[in-house]
């Protein structure tokens, strides 16, 4: 039986191989048998004449220029079968990203019409040469085609040729055929390999070395994306030409390795002239440069983000080597450690409380949490925002990770060590984040019921001895928390003092940014706006790479405010979040399992509005903001999802649905995120990797 069971299995991987095959071969490649076997096409290739110019005149060899908008070429009485069509044109100036792109409309008759039909929109893009041809499905002999270019008055385009019934290009692509590949093997060994159905072990060398392979793979993306968001920019040491990343990689690690933290750039004498030097319009109109989006106060320019990656990265860097760190760098080591104590988290999440969890169930938990994480998102658009915002991800998770260490022992014995490094990274992140302090209201209910058992345990000695040691275990207690916190909250507010003449402004109220921040207020008619974004903006999908799509909303007047939202909802980024409306009929199962974790879960909820509400009111709406956040979303929902999986452990028709859906849910997640992330806000891999973005949308849309 044993044999049979492995035969069936290797006949299983042979077929998904086989359908790999058929599917590289035969559906990514079906444009190249459009003429195969049908002899009535025959090859042309059309001269263009003066006559076939309509709002074109011809201004060189193969170029032609526009006299009106959307001018065409008109190639009449054909009376020929159409298969295929190459257009082989592109603008004579390629300046801009967009003009790499040329858009034609096909217009055409034939047997089933007298007058014109026309057909898609067609973009031939000059990266991609397969993106020249056009597959035409006509009906019988085609009298007339008439390609109309969408180009403006005085452009100017090269046509090289113009093929009728030539072939389109076969192409076996390995990386695609490898990829799908993959991706079957691993849906398939997901719902039919026996460790997945087995219960998750934490020790079980078999599922470790499976999650952490998941982990390398998350890795390997973090580091492909990162890698495509520069051109030129890409080495550990940095480069000056055209870097936006200049003041805090060279002229903030120089203020501070010379022990200044005002910045040795001199303010403009209009700059400090102005009646309101935060008027982003009145600097504009009167033609004032600023370092954007940095702190002025008193005539000097500050940076108001994190001195945090300097003291760890920059600094150490330019003291040692003498050249200046490529802020990509510590963006990726950030993310990668916020996503390792992230998977870790939730991994002594399950093990703890959720013993019945299968490891499918596990795999699938750990994968949403990773990806819904938004770090990708970070990756694709590694700026001065993004090295602070990633700072405070991985101080936070580490914070994380260190108290479910320091209170995981049953008899209630506390490991100080991680409740000291736990509260060393709290604190910290709010160096890195401001906002992030009120992450710490997550914290405080867990220190408290501490606390209170810690008293009890004092009250219950029965002796000098045994009321000294849980009074020095009190003790021990309280520094842990009260020093870190003291300690480096006391240091932030000297830091805050001497730059801003205030303990409590870490000077983002002093930015030379798109608004006067000194004077904008507070308006709570944005927090609907941000709550909308941040959890509810749905994607746009349609057939273009990368399928799914982020559209800002543009918001009712409400002031001025930043409402530069590019991004997708939580709800919809991560669909098990729907399943959080099951929270309150859940309750009680959840208090059964463990009343700590149903405060925490409920908890982790309310501090993410509360957070949602605060960014809104003192930021805007951006999707990049979502990092601080997100995370106290999913992790609720991966909760729920846990402990409906374990309800319904013992149906097994149930279950298998239940874990199919998650299994979708999940998908859709992973798609989403690595849309969001290929686009970002900044576009970048489109910008700087143009021809490897190209070839890989042109790979996606196998029917162009």
């Amino acid at each position: 039986m044993e044999k049979l069971k492995k035969y069936k299995f290797v006949i299983q991987i042979i077929i998904l191989v086989i359908i790999a095959v058929l599917l590289e071969a035969v559906v990514f490649n079906i444009n190249s048998f459009r003429l195969l076997g049908n002899e009535e096409y025959t090859y042309k290739n059309i001269e263009i004449t003066d006559e076939m110019l309509h709002g074109f005149k011809k201004s060189g060899e193969n170029e032609y220029t526009a006299t009106y908008d959307n001018p065409y070429i008109y190639i009449d009485n054909l009376n020929m079968a159409t298969g295929t069509i190459k257009i082989d044109a592109q603008r004579k100036e390629i300046e801009k990203l967009d003009d790499r792109k040329l858009e034609v409309i096909i217009y055409y008759t034939d047997v089933t019409s007298a007058y014109a039909r026309y057909l898609p929109e067609k973009t031939i893009n000059s990266n991609v040469e397969r993106s020249k041809y056009c597959v035409l499905h006509l009906s019988g002999n085609t009298g007339y085609l008439l390609t109309q270019f969408n180009i403006s008055e005085g452009e100017a385009i090269t046509i090289e040729s113009i093929e009728i019934n030539i072939d389109v290009p076969y192409h076996f692509n390995i990386i695609r055929f490898a990829l799908t590949l993959l991706v079957m093997l691993a849906v398939f060994l997901l719902f039919n390999l026996k460790v997945f159905e087995e219960k998750y072990d934490i020790k079980n060398k078999m599922q470790k070395a499976i999650l952490w392979s998941i982990f390398a793979i998350f890795i390997l993306t973090s580091i492909g994306i990162i890698s495509l968001t520069s051109k030129d920019n890409k080495g550990i040491v940095t480069k000056f030409e055209h870097n936006p990343n200049l003041v805090y990689e060279v002229y903030y690690t120089d203020a501070l390795i010379n022990g200044s933290l005002s910045l040795k750039v001199e303010p403009g004498e209009k700059l400090k002239n102005m009646a309101n030097p935060y008027d982003a319009i009145a600097r504009a109109t009167e033609g004032i440069d600023v370092l954007y989006d940095y702190a002025y106060y008193n005539g000097k320019y500050y940076v108001y983000f994190s001195i945090i990656p300097q003291l760890l990265f920059f600094i150490p860097f330019k003291l040692i080597t003498g050249q200046y760190l490529n802020l990509m760098y510590p963006v990726l080591i950030f993310c990668g450690l916020g996503s390792l104590f992230a998977m870790l988290s939730i991994r002594k999440i399950i093990n703890k409380y959720f013993k019945k969890a299968n490891f499918r169930i596990t795999v699938l938990s750990v994968i949403t949490a990773l990806f819904a994480s938004m770090t990708l998102y970070i990756v694709g658009r590694p700026k001065v925002y993004e090295v602070v915002a990633s700072c405070g991800y991985w101080l936070i998770m580490q914070a994380v990770y260190c108290f479910i260490k320091a209170f995981e022992k049953k008899d209630g014995k506390i490991e100080y060590c991680y409740l000291t490094l736990g509260c060393i990274s709290a604190a910290a992140a709010v160096n890195a984040r401001p906002n992030l302090l009120i992450v710490s209201l997550l914290f405080l209910p867990i220190f408290l019921d501490k606390f209170a058992f810690l008293c009890s345990k004092i009250k219950k000695a029965q002796d000098k001895q045994a009321k000294k040691y849980e009074l020095k275990n009190m003790a021990k207690f309280i520094l842990s928390i009260v020093l870190p916190y003291g300690i480096i909250g006391a240091s932030m507010m000297v830091l805050n003092y001497v730059r801003f003449d205030s303990i409590t402004e870490f000077g983002a109220r002093y930015q030379l940014t798109s608004n006067d921040m000194t004077n904008l207020g507070y308006r709570l008619s944005t927090i609907p706006l941000g709550l909308w974004h941040y959890l509810f903006n749905p994607p746009v999908i349609d057939l273009t790479f990368p399928f799914i799509h982020m559209e800002p909303v543009t918001p009712l007047y409400l002031g001025f405010y930043g409402c530069g939202y590019v991004g997708v909802g939580t709800f919809f980024m991560a669909p098990i979040c729907v399943l959080l409306i099951f929270l309150p009929m859940l309750k009680q199962k959840l208090k059964e399992k463990s009343i700590n974790l149903y405060e925490n879960t409920r908890n982790s909820l309310i501090v993410a509005i509360i957070m949602i509400v605060a960014i809104t009111l003192l930021a805007a709406s951006y999707q990049r903001y979502a990092l601080d956040f997100t995370w106290m979303i999913v992790w609720p929902a991966i909760i729920i999802v846990l402990l409906i999986h374990e309800l319904l452990v013992d149906n097994d028709l149930l279950k298998k649905i239940y874990e199919k859906l998650i299994f979708i849910a999940t998908l859709i997640c992973v798609l989403t995120t690595l849309a969001m992330s290929i686009k970002s806000e900044a576009n970048n891999i489109e910008k700087y990797s143009t021809e490897i973005y190209d070839n890989i949308a042109a790979s996606m849309m196998f029917w162009e």
